[in-house]
């Protein structure tokens, strides 16, 4: 999986490159060889050691105090980052977006349950009205647009400029975002649409 990881450096998106001697290249080139572990040593002796059929020693793991845990505010995180400001769609975009619809905002749901980590997102255009639905997946930014349809508080966007954003924003499949920009690629990382980071904004009250 890490083959297809990125980050943002100034807008621009870099492509993940482990070391030779980083844990995923180590991973990679040794377990595809992996036929049969053994468990040695006892509390801190104690060590996983996976070999292959002539019992060579291939990898050797020791123990944590406890099991690694996922991060449950992982996604809620993420929506954090995003709906603390507006995002400006750039004009290279702004032919089939126009001003009805950027600036966009990246409004964060509760998900199942009240107290729990936020699981889905909302894509509102200036104008007050829901774009877009949007799940993203916290371990590699995977992500999934749906109908706006149904959304309790924002009205859905309709004519042709938010016809075509919904177009576009169809075609993306992955996100990254930086200080300064937040961008939709399509599945082969391929630029959907891109917008850069606005003003603060404040969440409307109740």
């Amino acid at each position: 999986p890490c083959k297809d990881l990125s980050y943002l450096v100034d807008g621009q998106r870099q492509p993940h490159a482990p070391v030779a001697t980083s844990a995923e290249n180590i991973l990679q080139t040794y377990l595809p060889r992996v036929s049969k572990y053994t468990v040695t040593g006892k509390d801190e002796t104690r060590r996983l050691v996976l070999s292959d059929d002539n019992g060579n020693a291939l990898l050797s793991f020791i123990p944590t105090p406890r099991r690694p845990s996922s991060n449950p505010k992982r996604t809620q995180k993420i929506y954090d980052h995003l709906d603390n400001h507006e995002w400006i769609i750039e004009p290279r975009a702004r032919d089939r977006a126009g001003a009805s619809v950027s600036p966009i905002r990246v409004f964060r749901h509760s998900g199942y349950m009240q107290d729990g980590p936020k699981t889905q997102a909302v894509i509102v255009s200036a104008k007050d009205c829901a774009l877009s639905g949007l799940n993203i997946n916290p371990n590699n930014l995977a992500m999934n647009v749906y109908s706006a349809d149904g959304q309790k508080i924002y009205k859905t966007c309709n004519g042709p400029e938010a016809l075509a954003v919904k177009a576009q924003w169809g075609e993306a499949k992955k996100l990254l975002f930086d200080d300064t920009h937040l961008i939709f690629y399509d599945e082969n990382w391929g630029e959907v649409m891109r917008a850069r980071r606005g003003k603060a904004i404040e969440e409307k009250k109740d």
